[in-house]
């Protein structure tokens, strides 16, 4: 399963910026109103001895101490390899060629 970067990033930021309950919570480095900063990461976990896999997520630092929680780590793909594949680097790369492209 994948998804698009750009598509799940406007989203979480539309949903934050929209619903007081969540627009309530979050933080502003530097007095940077609406300036989000976004994490990504992979976590690479062994399944069993033979298979392993990879989960690619991302999280924005303007959740303050909501950034740990689970419920607030967005996947972007979920697959069964190694995370030094050729696979996951295509996929790391494709998303970093699409974030220069909303510099």
């Amino acid at each position: 399963v994948s998804r698009t970067i750009t598509g799940l990033v406007f989203m979480i930021i539309d949903l934050h910026l929209r619903l007081p309950h969540l627009s309530n919570k979050l933080i502003w480095f530097n007095e940077n109103t609406n300036h989000f900063i976004f994490q990504f990461f992979d976590d690479g976990a062994p399944e069993s001895s033979q298979l392993t896999m990879s989960i690619g997520s991302l999280t924005c630092w303007n959740f303050g101490d909501r950034v740990r929680s689970r419920d607030f780590q967005y996947i972007l793909h979920c697959v069964s390899l190694g995370e030094k594949h050729e696979v996951l680097e295509s996929i790391w790369n494709n998303i970093l060629i699409k974030l220069k492209c909303y510099r």
